[in-house]
């Protein structure tokens, strides 16, 4: 039986192996636990003027939510003003923040807020929370979360409580990390796909708690195998488009993505293969049709797709070729 007293069933969890759920005191108590908040921050990327050359994350927005999905924080924090921002992009766009980073509330009062909702929380639920932990000043927390405590995490001024990190339970088939928006269009398949991306603090701290709930529903399973791929393309062979024209120059004007956000798509380039890995089989499709519109425009084909040998790998499917006379081009998918 779950916390809410109904029968756990395997429908309610895709991927949960619930018949082998090892139902510990302290996912017990977790079951029974009302008195939980989910944290997510929203950063730039920055440095200190002048004495830093290295990039830091910098905290920009914060959002806590507790377990009735009522919003119990949602502010903007403001950067110090010895702060250079170098890239704000991911908080601009994504997260839909306006670019003036002096707005908002001092870091020192976010972080006292916080540690009194800490305190009278009985969890902390999150994903990969050491890095929102670090930029909020919970530095202690931060580095017990990543030396792999879980329980009695201490916040400071004598405020120690338990911390679920989602990104522990939820992994792919093959044990790899992924995202939180992943993970969520994973369990909530039947959701409308405005649900499924992330929006800014307060939404992510959102989607993270009905994670948490759904998880804590089957009986806070160890582990959540989800059925994750990557749509690949793989470039290779490229050739100049012209007389004059480097490898480089074909590869910017037909083949780079309009969007390089890692949520959407990761590239490499090892100077002999360009490759492409998106998360979501649509947006590959939709990066293909550019390319075809690209090359028209310059009156190149990329020609037909055509079947390709698969490897020996399990874990590649689906392989299609498209060769013309600047490149060839693999495209794949890989069980993560």
């Amino acid at each position: 039986m779950d916390c809410d007293g109904l029968r756990i069933s395997a429908r309610r969890l895709p991927g949960a192996d619930l018949e082998n759920v090892e139902v510990t005191d302290d996912n017990e108590a977790l079951l029974l636990d009302s008195r939980c908040i989910a944290l997510d921050c929203e950063m730039v990327w920055a440095n200190k003027q002048p004495a830093e050359t290295t990039l830091r994350p910098v905290v920009v927005s914060i959002g806590v939510v507790d377990t009735e999905l009522e919003n119990l924080l949602y502010a903007r924090i403001a950067v110090p003003p010895d702060v250079d921002i170098v890239d704000d992009s991911f908080a601009r766009t994504s997260a839909n923040l306006h670019p003036d980073w002096t707005k908002g509330i001092p870091h020192t009062t976010a972080q006292v807020l916080f540690r009194t909702m800490v305190q009278r929380a009985g969890t902390v639920v999150g994903w990969q929370l050491d890095g929102d932990l670090e930029v909020l000043g919970f530095e202690v927390a931060a580095a017990a979360l990543r030396a792999g405590r879980r329980l009695s995490v201490d916040f400071g001024g004598g405020v120690s409580v338990r911390v679920v990190d989602l990104s522990d339970h939820f992994r792919s088939l093959h044990n790899s990390k992924c995202q939180l928006s992943e993970a969520y269009r994973a369990v909530f398949e039947d959701r409308p796909a405005q649900h499924w991306g992330a929006h800014h603090a307060a939404a992510d701290a959102r989607l993270c708690m009905e994670l948490f709930r759904r998880w804590r529903r089957g009986g806070c399973p160890r582990s959540v195998p989800l059925n994750l791929k990557f749509y690949v393309v793989n470039v290779h062979g490229l050739r100049r488009g012209g007389a004059h024209q480097e490898r480089h120059q074909t590869l910017f004007e037909y083949l780079r993505p309009e969007r390089g956000n890692r949520g959407v798509v990761l590239e490499q380039d090892d100077g002999r293969n360009f490759k492409l890995k998106f998360r979501e089989e649509n947006e590959r499709a939709a990066y293909m049709c550019i390319v075809r519109r690209r090359m028209q425009a310059a009156h190149e084909d990329l020609g037909p797709s055509l079947p390709a040998q698969e490897s020996g790998s399990e874990k590649v499917t689906a392989a299609v070729r498209y060769s013309c006379r600047l490149f060839t081009a693999h495209l794949y998918e890989i069980t993560r």
